[in-house]
């Protein structure tokens, strides 16, 4: 799980960054830009969330993705991710929208 945090943690990160950089510039033109992170566990086995009984993994059925979408008109900026978890603190997610 800390592997996905820190993955989803490191994306929101480059989003952010780029949506920053994007504020600087003088012109009116509308930018886009969307990414796409691998956040599967490499490390086995790892608890699974979003069951009644803790149960663990030791093997990925599916990859686990994050996603975002960043829009920019040249004023407002948005910043859309997306994050194939069941559970994310609230803790990380405060830290990725600062």
């Amino acid at each position: 799980m800390k592997v996905i945090l820190q993955s989803l943690f490191s994306l929101s990160m480059i989003v952010l960054i780029g949506l920053a950089q994007s504020t600087w510039a003088a012109d009116k033109t509308f930018r886009a830009g969307a990414a796409a992170v691998d956040i599967s566990p490499t490390k086995f086995p790892v608890i699974v969330n979003g069951m009644f009984d803790e149960r663990t993994a030791t093997k990925a059925h599916d990859r686990l993705m994050s996603r975002a979408l960043v829009l920019d008109d040249g004023s407002d900026q948005l910043v859309i991710v997306v994050v194939d978890s069941l559970m994310i603190s609230r803790e990380l997610l405060d830290q990725a929208k600062e």
